[in-house]
């Protein structure tokens, strides 16, 4: 089956990510995990795992673009971290530890949901190897070592 259609939007609203992080630079996030996605997963969505590939896909984009959204490389960070600050609220940009924490977050968000999606995958293959006989020998179970 194929993969449900994640957009930047998708990406924003699952990360809470303003229109000011550049579409172009979120899509190639998208594609590098929408490809990371089937490498991992060995081929297409599996039937009745969006969900989790859909929101797989996202936590793999938002884990890889988190860094260069939430650090001070981008023009005008300084000044925005000493505005916030002063206003008392939380900062939009982020010091490496914090970063580092929400991408291991998203990171370990995406694994779990892959195991889930491979899991599924796994115990749909055996159910269909076990239905033609591949597994059984007159009542008892065969396995090769």
């Amino acid at each position: 089956m194929a993969a449900p259609d994640i957009t930047v939007a998708d990406v924003r609203t699952y990360v809470r990510w303003p229109d000011s992080v550049p579409q172009e630079f979120l899509d190639q996030h998208l594609s590098a995990a929408g490809r990371d996605m089937t490498h991992a997963c060995g081929g297409d969505c599996p039937a009745g795992q969006e969900g989790n590939w859909g929101e797989a896909v996202k936590a793999l984009t938002a884990a890889s673009a988190y860094p260069h959204v939430h650090t001070f490389t981008q023009d005008g960070a300084a000044a925005a971290l000493r505005s916030a600050q002063m206003a008392g609220s939380r900062p939009h940009f982020q010091d490496g530890e914090s970063v580092d924490k929400a991408v291991a977050r998203l990171a370990a968000r995406a694994a779990i949901l892959m195991d889930r999606i491979n899991a599924a995958v796994s115990a749909e293959n055996f159910a269909k190897a076990e239905q033609a006989g591949a597994f059984a020998a007159d009542g008892l179970f065969m396995a090769g070592v």
